[in-house]
């Protein structure tokens, strides 16, 4: 209805993932209408929201912007509204997911699927076998078999500073539609709070990278990207922006959900590195979109 204060409380929420799923683009865009309205806070939150977009994120938020109705910029008049709408065979949210048996199961993490009414992976209508609450994993089953699987990564386990890959499908309608592939190193064998479930990596993660592997630079997988540090939330409390503060669950807490489930998985050595992009190709293969309905 054009409420600024409005604007500006929806664009907080978009930021920090109150209530809604954690978007910088829909952020910026109330934000952005909110602060030609004077909302000073509106004008701080537009600032940070900078730091951590690209100028495409940035360019398209502006967009968006300009394509609201003019009685949604400004003040509500005694005119009825009508707000476009979307088309119902979009999906609500979507994630990252990869094969990791030959009988057609499927691992992500288990905010992806909450709430999901219908699910598609590649396309293909699936099912929730199992869930895991506390490690937030999610086994799926795909109706028809598959050819390729990933393999994880056996014997020697991963060292601080070690290469990582991580694959997904990230800010899907605002990067391209195929598989992204972003690289970076382990910083630590721990996450938050000195969680041991999890490495803390510096390879790129946005929202829609949940779900998808993280493979070693001999192309198998050592864990699940899972979340990225909250940069506002953090630069509120501490006054400084993170950088490089991404999750993954271990593979080691992976594979005792899959035995659990007995999921026949495969497991291979890694001797030697392989190239960048042999690693990106074989991820195209076993790296699936996930897409929900709620």
């Amino acid at each position: 209805q054009g409420i600024a204060r409005a604007q500006f409380k929806l664009g907080a929420m978009y930021a920090i993932g109150e209530g809604v799923a954690e978007d910088f683009i829909l952020s910026y865009k109330w934000s952005n209408l909110a602060a030609a309205k004077g909302i000073e806070k509106a004008k701080n939150l537009k600032i940070t929201l900078r730091t951590q977009m690209s100028s495409s994120q940035i360019a398209e938020a502006q967009r968006l912007s300009r394509e609201m109705s003019p009685n949604q910029r400004g003040r509500v008049s005694k005119k009825t509204v009508t707000l476009p709408v979307q088309k119902q065979n979009n999906p609500d949210a979507s994630g990252s997911s990869f094969v990791v048996s030959l009988n057609g199961h499927i691992l992500t993490n288990r905010h992806v699927v909450k709430g999901c009414g219908t699910l598609r992976i590649g396309g293909q209508k699936t099912r929730i076998v199992s869930e895991d609450l506390i490690n937030d994993l999610a086994l799926l089953r795909l109706e028809q078999p598959v050819t390729t699987v990933a393999s994880f990564r056996e014997g020697k386990g991963v060292r601080v500073g070690d290469k990582v890959v991580v694959a997904g499908f990230p800010l899907r309608g605002l990067l391209g539609s195929g598989l992204n592939v972003t690289f970076g190193n382990v910083s630590s064998l721990t996450g938050i709070g000195n969680d041991s479930r999890m490495f803390q990596i510096s390879a790129p993660v946005n929202p829609g990278n949940s779900g998808g592997p993280l493979i070693d630079d001999s192309g198998h997988i050592v864990g699940i990207v899972t979340s990225k540090l909250n940069a506002l939330r953090t630069a509120k409390a501490t006054g400084d922006i993170p950088q490089g503060a991404n999750f993954a669950i271990k593979s080691s807490i992976i594979r005792i959900f899959l035995d659990l489930n007995n999921v026949d998985y495969e497991t291979a050595r890694s001797r030697s590195p392989s190239s960048s992009t042999v690693i990106a190709d074989e991820a195209k293969k076993y790296t699936l979109l996930i897409e929900c309905w709620k």
